[in-house]
């Protein structure tokens, strides 16, 4: 069952039909704390791609985000301050970044399971992609 706060912004996904599962709140700590612990190892990361989100219209956005991984990919999505996440297609994120996320409110992370790239989206309305380095 997906808790209030998140509960309102998943009910239009739910209703096209688009497949997502709730995160226990169990699996959204240790998924932040996997995430942060990656990203502290600075070195293994490439900071590929940035944009910052504040004048561009959510086509734009959208536009961006889905030329940065396979729409069929099944992603982690996690709200930081609210302690919620989503297991969700990284298309169906896409679609509908703009009702999952609320700027000036909302620090979201994505990545897939292997955190072999991390998506980032602060409050701030900066969007970061990082990738690990390949060895």
């Amino acid at each position: 069952m997906v808790r209030p706060v998140l509960a309102s912004r998943v009910e239009s996904i739910e209703a096209t039909g688009h497949w997502l599962e709730v995160l226990s709140p169990a699996e959204v700590n240790e998924r932040i704390e996997a995430i942060r612990a990656a990203l502290e190892q600075a070195e293994a990361w490439i900071e590929d791609e940035e944009m910052d989100t504040l004048d561009l219209l959510p086509e734009e956005v959208r536009l961006w985000l889905g030329n940065l991984q396979p729409h069929d990919q099944v992603v982690e999505a996690c709200w930081v301050s609210l302690k919620e996440g989503l297991r969700i297609s990284y298309g169906t994120f896409v679609s509908h970044y703009d009702d999952l996320w609320l700027p000036a409110a909302d620090d979201v992370l994505v990545s897939d399971r292997t955190l072999s790239w991390v998506l980032e989206l602060d409050h701030e309305e900066i969007f970061r992609l990082r990738r690990r380095r390949h060895v």
